[in-house]
């Protein structure tokens, strides 16, 4: 899962509740708060494996990581 997804379904749960509906920003701002509070705690993002493509002297070569990570955005 992408940070950012995780994110919009934070924002989706404020919109329900009603309590945080804004057009400003604001319930995305308080979303990314709290996700950051939650990773601060002790969260662990989701199990992934991504390929990232690392540049070399030589080229470029690709590297998979596996592990606790937000997919690349």
């Amino acid at each position: 899962m992408k940070r950012s997804k995780a994110i919009e379904q934070i924002v989706n749960v404020l919109r329900l509740t009603g309590n945080h509906f804004c057009d400003d920003g604001r319930d995305l701002q308080d979303a990314e708060r709290i996700l950051k509070r939650l990773e601060l705690i002790g969260m662990l993002p989701p199990e992934a494996t991504v390929e990232k493509i690392i540049n070399c002297g030589d080229g470029q070569k690709v590297e998979t990581i596996a592990g606790n990570i937000w997919e690349d955005e």
